[in-house]
This record gives C-alpha cells, structure tokens and sequence, in this order.
C-alpha cells in the first residue's frame, strides 16, 4: 500500500524556498542534503520512500526532541538508504505537516 501523500501550505514548516522541502544535489549519489525551515519549534521526523511506498529511510534515531524555529539542513547518506536506488519521495514532518519532494538517486 502506498504512504498517503499530503502537501504542506503552513506557516509552520516552510523550505527556505517558499512551502517546499529543499533537497540536493539532484539528481545525487553519494550523500542527500534536505534543508527546511521550521517556523515554531517542533519534533521532525524525515523519511524517505521509493516508488513502490516502502520507506527506505527514517531520521528517527538521529533527531532527539524538539528543534527550535530556524533553517535546517540535515544530510542522509547514501549508505543510510538501504538498497533504494532511482527515485526516491523525501518527507519531512513537523506539527502534524508533511513537506515533500522527489530526487533521484543513481548509482
């Protein structure tokens, strides 16, 4: 089954480009920088899926606790992202939000 897709148009969790989840380089190989801004503070969660819906990734054991407003970048290596390869959906959640964006990793 596919993960709902929901696009974000809050106030709360911005890209530092309007309401969209930054992610480059793209497409990339060896590592993936997200960068998203948070407007209040709040707990983040970043994942990431293939095609098919499978998560192939998840921040939850590298970010602790709240995070305060301001821009954040976090970077994902590719070792992280199990064998996915082509494109991927990157998400990051925040105060019940979702921001999305797709990369595509080559090999």
């Amino acid at each position: 089954m596919f993960p709902l897709l929901v696009f974000c148009n809050s106030s709360l969790i911005t890209g530092t480009k309007g309401n969209e989840v930054e992610a480059f380089p793209n497409p990339f190989s060896e590592e993936l920088n997200v960068r998203f801004m948070l407007e209040q503070e709040s707990t983040v969660l970043i994942e990431a899926y293939d095609m098919l819906g499978k998560k192939v990734y998840s921040s939850s054991d590298k970010i602790k606790g709240s995070q305060k407003e301001g821009t954040y970048e976090f970077t994902i290596e590719q070792t992280e992202l199990k064998d996915a390869h082509g494109m991927l959906i990157i998400k990051v959640y925040a105060n019940g939000k979702v921001m999305q964006t797709k990369v595509d990793r080559v090999h």
